[in-house]
């Protein structure tokens, strides 16, 4: 895909990835994990675009489940865009308590290089989807969910940038509503295009699991591990 055509294919191109669950290139289950206030069941990641671990094999340590060796990347150069789109799933059941705020935190490196005086010669895109669907209550069947905020922001572009981190996250509070077991589906996306003679890449780093106070508050982060970016095959 030339550079001209990608940016404006970006978002038509995200709706699909995130409407196409059916549409699995690979898939890896990892399976159940249970911590001393939560259990983690059928821990499983998918992907339409890429091969699959992405995210990397979890660990248990307490109440927090760890992806510690990601490979989840985007790069592009020479006129190709790429995109890199992976599905984390699981089931989340309080052993005691309920449910509360569910948050998906995340971050990473990105690198651009290009041609001096061509404004958007070289970009990258973070963008992602958090679902939550109640398992538990008389609301049984209802839908959360919430896009991903990314800071300082979701598109890097030159001349603006060139390097750099980022966080991001995504948020769905179910506080007060009684629910014991929820389904958690976690899209994210990342794009890259560039010209010629131009690269762009982005990377993420660990990404964590966790539960702070039993029954009150249920975050999903990324601890910043200092990945460093790294290369990706071409994609047309």
């Amino acid at each position: 895909m030339l550079l001209r055509n990608a940016r404006t294919l970006w978002l038509p191109a995200l709706l699909t990835i995130l409407c196409a669950t059916s549409a699995e290139a690979a898939s890896i289950t990892y399976g159940d994990f249970t911590g001393s206030t939560l259990g983690y069941l059928g821990v499983r990641e998918s992907s339409i675009t890429d091969g699959v671990p992405l995210y990397g094999t979890p660990t248990l340590s307490g109440d927090a489940l760890l992806f510690g060796a990601p490979t989840y990347a985007t790069s592009a150069a020479g006129g190709w865009a790429d995109t890199t789109s992976g599905t984390l799933s699981f089931t989340l059941e309080a052993l005691s308590g309920f449910l509360g705020k569910i948050s998906f935190q995340e971050g990473g490196r990105f690198a651009l290089t290009g041609a001096v005086g061509v404004p958007g010669d070289a970009q990258v895109q973070i963008s992602g989807l958090l679902t939550v669907t109640d398992f538990s209550s008389g609301l049984a069947g209802t839908v959360y969910s919430a896009t991903l905020v990314v800071s300082p922001q979701g598109v890097f572009a030159l001349p603006s940038s060139s390097s750099g981190s980022w966080t991001a996250s995504a948020g769905v509070d179910l506080t007060g509503l009684g629910i014991t077991r929820a389904k958690v589906v976690f899209n994210n996306t990342l794009q890259s295009a560039a010209g010629i003679g131009s690269s762009a890449t982005a990377a993420k780093s660990l990404i964590s699991v966790n539960v702070p106070e039993p029954g009150t508050v249920l975050l999903v982060g990324a601890g910043l591990a200092g990945l460093g970016v790294t290369g990706r095959r071409r994609k047309a």
